[in-house]
């Protein structure tokens, strides 16, 4: 599997770069997912990303989602945005699984102060959406 050679080499203490990762995922086979990012202006940017095919073990699972929560909270934090819709071409009960924790893991609908890791992003998003008297 893809990030088999990932895992292996943070298992060695070697460093593994969202980059290369991105790469290896984009040019192998998987699910592709679409994410729509709604902009403070009312634009749309478009992000396909991929979940390799074959995820089986709970470390390959595990690997999988914290690089797509990192990849998801780059764009978040790079973009900020009103909205962020996803779509899955082909789903896989590993990847839905991954994709229905993105909301607990984001602090969605809870407080700002509630909010750890991940949500952060979230919190700065909140802000700027205060500022600009969007809601």
């Amino acid at each position: 599997m893809t990030c088999d050679k990932f895992i292996e080499a943070a298992k060695r203490d070697e460093p593994v770069y969202i980059s290369g990762v991105r790469s290896a995922f984009l040019e192998a086979e998987g699910a592709p997912i679409i994410l729509d990012v709604l902009r403070f202006d009312g634009s749309t940017k478009r992000y396909e990303i991929k979940a390799p095919a074959g995820m089986q073990t709970d470390e390959q699972i595990s690997f999988v989602k914290e690089f797509r929560f990192a990849e998801v909270y780059n764009i978040l934090s790079a973009l900020g945005g009103q909205r962020l819709d996803i779509y899955v071409k082909t789903p896989s009960a590993a990847l839905m699984g991954i994709l229905h924790e993105l909301p607990r893991a984001f602090g969605v609908g809870a407080l700002r102060k509630e909010r750890r890791g991940y949500g952060r992003s979230v919190n700065v998003i909140e802000r700027m959406l205060d500022s600009q008297g969007v809601s």
